[in-house]
């Protein structure tokens, strides 16, 4: 005889509870609740936002900003879910204009922490506090000393469900996220003043009266901000705008893309495709462009209310949103980089762009020469054993002659390929080589910064870097790796830490050493720096007498040829 089966009955979960699980929903980690913290400081109208995180953000969060604040009798219904300012019907959700709509976001961290809500209105003298824990609220709000604007205070995140507490990574990794939070806000937000704190440590200042490019160079760093292409395009009611790096600012990972739409952050598959294919031809294979580009658009033309994370969107012109973005970047491309269409692989530069004053004659010369029949010109056995410089094109490219052949070569590529094979061949060793800085370089440092320089201290001698804090928010650059002679040592500094802190392989960060180190050395202006770079390609194994190296050269056509001399 079977045993008698019990069957559970169906009961209401606790509003606790019932908060706790649909918390998991929006607040992931301490940077969810900065984000959505911030995201309310936006919608209120703040000029200036202040972020204070202690431990990485998981004993406090503290978020201040100057905007419109919380009506007092207003303040705990702030607290319930599905309780907003921002929509009133759902006529609404059909051109959602803020950040936050969905009036989870306060319930939702209220139900996992420790919490206090402190706010004034501009007509009122005095402010309001209310707290909570668990999801609890306490008792009503009581007066509170405030300055106009609102502050919320999150304490001991995920002390109510200590399984959700266990997941969380190191007090380092939580305040990187955090600190990627603050800097996706900046520049997704020109205006706003904002300011992070980490264990009472200044790490971030963006101040709203910069301007906005000033803003892209303390977030992507100043190689980006000195070689990023400008890119602005209007049309059917969009605007493409912003900042978008070449293949010289390529990186090993997709860290440094920003893209906003009506000043929301967003991941779209698509629009990812349409940068990507307007970049192909820029980008090395395997690597990454970097950029921070702004779409404007109608809000009707746009469904943000796909996920809780309110990252994913839907267009209602899908197609059209696409080819507005992929035309916007070739024309930006074709406008501002000029000399990169020589870059071999790629359709020649049309005729009358680039830099050729002091290029015509040696490209006249050679045409003259091709048309003239040079595949029956009899050559002496030196031209036929060395290859015979022609010109130097745009201050990167050779044009060279090898028997009955033009062939356009890519400098930079040719010395990084060069300068990688001897830095790998070093680090197998004992480590790169380093060159002693006769006055070592000051930069300044974030707690990033410098919680990385303690971890990797091994690593950064093997990657020929002597470096070391000096002082609380410093560092000091004494050496660099010897092979590199061009490069910006600051630049370079700050790379290799985010490649760290990123946990990059070696192989990544040996490969954006001499990335760099070859671009610092353009452009080419000399005949003997010419040759130097011969010189590499020999010593790196590669031979010209294939027809063609991808990325590296290819051999000239007449039409090639005609497309430059414009003839």
């Amino acid at each position: 005889m079977s045993e008698a089966v019990t069957i559970p009955r169906i009961r209401r979960l606790s509003a606790a509870v019932a908060g706790q699980i649909a918390a998991g929903e929006v607040i992931e980690r301490p940077a969810s609740v900065v984000k959505e913290l911030v995201e309310n400081s936006i919608d209120a109208g703040a000029g200036r936002v202040e972020i204070d995180v202690i431990a990485g953000g998981t004993q406090r969060i503290r978020v201040r900003d100057d905007g419109c604040g919380i009506h007092p009798e207003d303040m705990s219904l702030a607290l319930e879910s599905h309780a907003t300012s921002k929509l009133a019907s759902a006529a609404d959700l059909a051109a959602i204009r803020s950040l936050g709509f969905r009036g989870e976001a306060l319930a939702s961290i209220a139900a996992v922490s420790v919490f206090e809500l402190t706010s004034r209105i501009q007509s009122l003298d005095s402010g309001w506090c209310i707290r909570g824990e668990g999801g609890g609220v306490a008792a009503p709000p009581v007066p509170a000393a405030h300055a106009a604007g609102t502050t919320v205070t999150v304490d001991k995140l995920f002390q109510p469900v200590p399984a959700r507490r266990r997941f969380l990574r190191s007090e380092r990794t939580e305040f990187l996220h955090i600190l990627e939070t603050a800097r996706r806000m900046a520049l997704g937000q020109p205006g706003l003043q904002l300011q992070l704190r980490h264990n009472d440590r200044l790490v971030l200042l963006c101040r709203g009266g910069d301007d906005y490019a000033a803003r892209v160079r303390t977030v992507m760093g100043e190689a980006f901000g000195r070689r990023a292409l400008a890119v602005e395009r209007r049309a059917g009611g969009m605007r493409l705008w912003g900042w978008l790096g070449g293949g010289d600012l390529a990186r090993s990972q997709s860290d440094r893309q920003y893209f906003y739409l009506n000043g929301r952050m967003i991941r779209d598959p698509r629009v990812s495709h349409a940068v990507r294919r307007a970049l192909e031809a820029e980008i090395p294979p395997g690597r990454y462009p970097s950029y921070v580009l702004h779409l404007d658009i109608d809000p009707a033309a746009a469904d943000v209310n796909v996920h809780p994370t309110k990252q994913e969107v839907r267009f209602q012109r899908v197609r059209d949103v696409h080819d507005f973005i992929h035309a916007a970047i070739r024309d930006a491309l074709a406008r501002g980089a000029a000399p990169d269409a020589a870059v071999p692989g790629r359709a020649p530069a049309p005729p009358g762009t680039g830099s050729s004053r002091h290029q015509a004659p040696p490209l006249q010369e050679a045409a003259a020469w091709y048309r003239g029949g040079a595949a029956g010109e009899e050559d002496t056995p030196a031209q036929t054993t060395k290859p015979r410089l022609l010109a130097c094109v745009h201050g990167r490219y050779l044009l060279i002659r090898r028997e009955a052949r033009l062939i356009l070569i890519d400098a930079a590529a040719a010395l990084r390929q060069s300068l990688l094979r001897r830095l790998e061949a070093q680090y197998s060793g004992d480590g790169l080589a380093q060159r002693p800085l006769l006055v070592p370089v000051l930069l300044e440092g974030s707690e990033a910064d410098l919680a990385t320089v303690h971890e990797h201290v091994q690593g950064l001698q093997g990657l020929g870097l002597a470096l070391e804090p000096a002082g609380p928010a410093s560092l000091r650059v004494a050496a660099l790796p010897a092979l590199l002679h061009h490069v910006d040592a600051c630049g370079l500094v700050r790379e290799v830490l985010d490649l760290l802190a990123s946990r990059a392989p070696a192989s990544a960060i040996l490969a954006r050493l001499a990335e760099r180190e070859a671009e610092a050395a353009l452009p080419i202006t000399a005949e003997a720096e010419a040759g130097a770079v011969l010189t590499a390609l020999e010593a790196a194994g590669l031979d010209l007498e294939e027809p063609a190296r991808p990325g590296l050269w290819r051999t000239l056509e007449a039409p090639d040829l005609a497309g430059w001399l414009g003839s």
